[in-house]
């Protein structure tokens, strides 16, 4: 399960696979992330994605690949802040820990952790998109001008349609 919680009204998008057709890596990550901007980018300017400390999700080539692609084709300015790993506490924990309290109960089937998820907070219910395999999609067969890439800011970074990355413009 990835959460998504948005500061500005509390919303929350759960997007949940099975792990046994799909790994969690750059790709699937890049997916669900691009999939949201997509959804949401036509009713904001601009978007602050604020991860968590992993590294290997949040911070590589494809996901910056696709950041900068989806910055540009929805003319928008995309910032991407990055946590200190283990030092740090997001909205998106207590969505985790809400989680955790309705999965202690016996879980028989996965479908079972969808349905406690639609009931695990009545007042503004999670939306939650069960996803398969047609969803993800493989960014990382993309052609991308990215031989390497190099951050002036280890925990920001900005993608604007205007910029390439790379380009000490567009970062932070």
């Amino acid at each position: 399960c990835i959460t998504i919680y948005e500061l500005n009204n509390s919303e929350v998008s759960l997007y949940v696979w099975h792990e046994t057709s799909k790994k969690v890596g750059s790709n699937e990550f890049t997916s669900y992330l691009i999939d949201y901007i997509r959804n949401i980018a036509d009713s904001y300017k601009e978007v602050v994605l604020i991860s968590d400390g992993c590294n290997y999700p949040n911070r590589n080539k494809v996901l910056s690949s696709a950041s900068s692609n989806i910055a540009v084709e929805k003319f928008i300015v995309l910032n991407q802040l990055h946590l200190e790993k283990g030092r740090t506490m997001m909205e998106a924990d207590n969505v985790h820990f809400t989680l955790e309290q309705y999965f202690k109960p016996t879980i028989n089937s996965p479908m079972d952790y969808v349905a406690r998820m639609r009931v695990a907070r009545p007042k503004q219910p999670y939306k939650i998109e069960v996803l398969n395999y047609d969803f993800f999609f493989k960014y990382d067969d993309v052609p991308t001008n990215l031989p390497s890439l190099y951050f002036l800011h280890p925990h920001a970074h900005r993608y604007k349609s205007s910029c390439r990355i790379g380009s000490e413009s567009c970062m932070i």
